[in-house]
């Protein structure tokens, strides 16, 4: 269900208050959440999250934006993921661009941190799937520039 969005209608200074303060707790507690279902898996909770954007061959850019981080910062987690035998870099169809690929133990590893992080998720057990795509939708309007 699309969420359409309002015009006029200005929030008190307390609901804004109030609105951003549950959003900033939601985002706290989805953080912590991952971090619990990532812990065991020995690898750091920065690895856990760039493994499982390695579904598919990905570009260190891509990998940044998801990640919201530079992308000299996803050179890195490359090299960790290499050190640890989980990821490879390859070369994309355009030579200058590098493509961070799972390994097979990378991707199964990746099966498995997702199993776990998917299960755990309050997003999955808390929420009905019109909610989280009614939540995913007034989330995606709240980013919007």
């Amino acid at each position: 269900m699309a969420i359409a969005q309002r015009t006029g209608d200005t929030p008190t200074p307390q609901e804004s208050r109030e609105l951003a303060r549950l959003v900033v707790q939601a985002a706290t507690n989805a953080r912590q959440g991952f971090a619990k279902s990532a812990h065991g898996f020995g690898i750091p909770i920065t690895l856990c999250r760039a493994l499982l954007l390695l579904d598919e061959p990905r570009s260190m850019r891509h990998i940044a934006e998801q990640l919201g981080c530079d992308p000299s910062y996803v050179t890195s987690l490359a090299d960790q993921l290499a050190e640890y035998g989980l990821a490879t870099r390859t070369t994309g169809s355009d030579r200058r661009v590098k493509l961070i690929a799972a390994t097979d133990a990378g991707a199964a590893l990746r099966t498995k941190l997702a199993a776990a992080v998917s299960g755990d998720a309050a997003f999955g057990r808390q929420l009905t799937a019109e909610q989280r795509a009614q939540l995913k939708d007034l989330l995606t309007l709240l980013l919007k520039p």
